[in-house]
C-alpha cells in the first residue's frame, strides 16, 4: 500500500520516526551487546510502522488499519518499557505491560466491530500514552543511581511531557463532536507538531541515557582493576591523597595496610595463571569483608600486592583489621577449577603522622611488610612509634614480638 500523506506534518512525522529507527539500528552495529538498545530500536521500528499506517488512513475509519495501528503502537510501547527496565537493571516481566496495555487493544477492536463511538480510538491512544509514559517516568525516578542521575532526570522530564501531551489529547478528543472541521484540523496539527518535537526529545533522552552509562562504565574501567574490581594504582593514589588530606584537616588518624599474598608465584607455577586469578578474586572478597571501617579504600597495587586505606583508624584499629584479614585468609579454602587451595597473606601496617605524604606512608608499610615476611609470613607487622597519636606497643605485649624483629617493629601471627 502506497501512503498518501495528508499534510507536510504527516510526512515530517513519518520521516522523523523512520530516521530515528534507522539511527538506533545503526548504533547496534557498534554496540551489539546492549539489550536496552535492541529493545529501543525495535520499538522505534514498530512506531514507524504505526505512524505510516496512521498517515495512510488519517481518520482510521476502517477496522483493519485501526487495529493494526493500535497493535503496532502497543507493541512498540511494551518494547520501550522493556528497554528502560533493562537499562535501569530492574528487568520487567513482559506479562506486566501486556496485562496493562492489551485491554486497550481489545476495546479498540470492539469499537471497530460493534460500537463505532466517534473519537474513541483517538482517546484510547491518548490514554495508552498517559499510562505508558507515566510508568516510564516512575521507573527512572525510582532510586536513580547517583552517577547517572542527570540522564535519568532528563529522560523522566521528557516522559512527563509525553504524559501532559496525552492528557491534552484526551481533552481535545472529547471536544471533537462539537467542534468545527477547522478547529479539529487545527487541534490535530498542533498535537502532531508537538508529537514530532516529543519524539525527537524522546530519542535524544534515550541517547543521553546510553551515553552517560557508557561514560560511567569507561570511568569505572579506567579507575578499577579489571580482575578484582578494586581500585587500581592510579585511582588509589588519587583517592588516598584526598582521604589523607581530609583526615589531617579534621585531626583524625590515618592508617594504611600493604597486603601481599605469600608464595603466590608457586600458585601460578603449580596451577596456572587462571587459578592464580581465582585466588586474587577470592582475596578481594576477603578484603571487602574484613574492611568494615567506614570510608575504607581498597585497591590492587600491582600483581599480588594490595593496599587498604583506613581513614580515622589508629594503630590499634588498623592492627585489629590486619589480624582479622590474616585469620580470614588462613581459614579460607578457595574452590578453584583445579582444586581447593589454601593460601596465606602477610601485612604491613603504618599510621600517618602529621607531615608524611601518602607515598612515604606506603614506604613505611612496605618496610613493615618486609619484616612480616622475614618473620615467617602469615602475619601482620606494624611500625612501632605510635604514629597518629596512638602507641603501637599498646597492641601487643613485648613477649608477643616475633623472633628476629627489631625494637622498631611489632609482629603478630594472630589467633
Amino acid at each position: 500500500m502506497i501512503a498518501s500523506f495528508s499534510s507536510p506534518l504527516a510526512s515530517i512525522s513519518a520521516a522523523v520516526s523512520i530516521g530515528a529507527a534507522i539511527g538506533f539500528s545503526m548504533l547496534l552495529l557498534i554496540l551489539p551487546r546492549r539489550p536496552a538498545l535492541r529493545a529501543w530500536a525495535a520499538s522505534l521500528w514498530l512506531w514507524s510502522a504505526a505512524v505510516y499506517m496512521r498517515q495512510s488512513d488519517p481518520t482510521l475509519s476502517q477496522l483493519g488499519p485501526s487495529v493494526v495501528f493500535a497493535a503496532f503502537a502497543l507493541c512498540g510501547g511494551v518494547l520501550l518499557l522493556q528497554g528502560v527496565s533493562l537499562h535501569v537493571r530492574r528487568p520487567l516481566p513482559v506479562w506486566k505491560p501486556v496485562l496493562v496495555l492489551a485491554p486497550l487493544l481489545v476495546v479498540m477492536l470492539l469499537d471497530g466491530l460493534v460500537c463505532h463511538v466517534p473519537g474513541l480510538q483517538r482517546a484510547l491512544s491518548c490514554l495508552w500514552s498517559v499510562v505508558l509514559y507515566s510508568w516510564l517516568a516512575w521507573m527512572l525516578l525510582r532510586q536513580p543511581p547517583t552517577r547517572l542521575r542527570m540522564s535519568y532526570y532528563v529522560a523522566a522530564f521528557v516522559f512527563a511531557a509525553h504524559v501532559a501531551h496525552g492528557i491534552y489529547g484526551l481533552g481535545v478528543s472529547s471536544d471533537f463532536s462539537a467542534a468545527t472541521q477547522h478547529h479539529v484540523t487545527m487541534a490535530l496539527s498542533q498535537r502532531m507538531s508537538a508529537g514530532i518535537v516529543l519524539l525527537i526529545a524522546q530519542c535524544s533522552a534515550l541517547m543521553l541515557l546510553l551515553v552517560e552509562q557508557l561514560l560511567c562504565e569507561l570511568n569505572e574501567r579506567a579507575s578499577h582493576d579489571g580482575l578484582t574490581g578494586l581500585l587500581n594504582r592510579s585511582a588509589l593514589l588519587h583517592a588516598g591523597r584526598k582521604a589523607m588530606d581530609a583526615a589531617r584537616a579534621s585531626d583524625r588518624p590515618f592508617a594504611l595496610l600493604v597486603l601481599d599474598l605469600d608464595y603466590f608465584k608457586r600458585i601460578n607455577d603449580n596451577w596456572g595463571h587462571l587459578v592464580g586469578d581465582e585466588v586474587l578474586c577470592h582475596f578481594a572478597i576477603v578484603m571487602r569483608a574484613c574492611a568494615a571501617h567506614p570510608g575504607a579504600v581498597l585497591a590492587r597495587y600491582g600483581g599480588e600486592e594490595f593496599i587498604m586505606l583506613l581513614p580515622g583508624a589508629d594503630a590499634a584499629v588498623a592492627m585489629q583489621t590486619a589480624q582479622s584479614t590474616v585469620q580470614a585468609v588462613r581459614a579460607a579454602s578457595v574452590p578453584t577449577q583445579a582444586a581447593a587451595l589454601h593460601y596465606t597473606v602477610s601485612i604491613g601496617v603504618a599510621v600517618a603522622d602529621r607531615t608524611c605524604t601518602l607515598q612515604q606512608l606506603i614506604s613505611r608499610a612496605d618496610v613493615a611488610l618486609y619484616h612480616a615476611k622475614a618473620n615467617g609470613r602469615d602475619r601482620a607487622c606494624i611500625v612501632d612509634g605510635g604514629y597518629g597519636g596512638v602507641a603501637a606497643s599498646a597492641v601487643l605485649s613485648p613477649d608477643e614480638r616475633g623472633p628476629g624483629i627489631g625494637a622498631d617493629f611489632i609482629c603478630v601471627k594472630g589467633a
